[in-house]
């Protein structure tokens, strides 16, 4: 399993400061040997309105951005109304997603 180089790490811890809710990784970074791999970030934030999750999406990829360059794709799901998609796609991670804080 490739997790997270020391600079990845602190390039997310920085992105993520100040963030409440939970804050998962998923995808090749937990799942797979392979070297590389964009790192995946699910952010579970109740009450979170479509118009505040497109900016938070933005500042936390500028912030990790200053810090790394590794591309990261973020999905932030307000968890008190989940679409039948969300719980689709969150039945397929669940499987394999960490914990990052909560």
């Amino acid at each position: 399993m490739k997790m997270l180089t020391q600079t990845e790490h602190k390039a997310l811890e920085a992105a993520l400061k100040g963030v409440k809710g939970e804050k998962y990784i998923f995808g090749s970074r937990v799942t797979s040997n392979k070297p590389g791999g964009d790192i995946d970030i699910l952010l579970l934030i109740p009450g979170i309105s479509d118009r505040e999750r497109f900016d938070l999406g933005l500042k936390i990829s500028r912030d990790f951005k200053k810090i790394c360059d590794e591309k990261i794709d973020i999905v932030i799901l307000d968890p008190e109304n989940f679409t039948e998609n969300n719980r689709n796609f969150l039945a397929v991670i669940n499987k394999t997603s960490l914990l990052l804080q909560q």
